[in-house]
């Protein structure tokens, strides 16, 4: 495991060249240090690789929330739960007589 990380570490400017310094998922700008990590959009568990073509610039907490779930089921999960928020805020705004 140790030797797949470093193969994917290799590639870390390659991907930051590549995709600037924002987060792939977010946006979140400006990645360094520890609040830049590599994502594998095809996890390595599903058959993906450590080539730069499978790697995205991740922020930390994109990365966590990811974790091994494919693209399409992460996507899934954060739009289910902006559809919570705006709802809850839509009944918040309605309490406060906003909308």
């Amino acid at each position: 495991m140790v030797r797949q990380k470093h193969r994917a570490a290799r590639h870390r400017e390659t991907v930051m060249q590549r995709d600037g310094t924002s987060c792939y998922y977010c946006g979140k700008p400006n990645l360094t240090g520890r609040g830049a990590t590599l994502d594998h959009v095809v996890p390595l568990c599903d058959g993906g690789t450590n080539d730069a073509e499978n790697l995205v610039l991740a922020c930390a907490r994109c990365n966590s929330q990811k974790q091994s779930s494919s693209l399409e089921d992460y996507i899934a999960r954060r739009l289910l739960a902006l559809k919570r928020e705006k709802d809850r805020l839509i009944a918040v705004a309605k309490l406060h007589k906003l909308l």
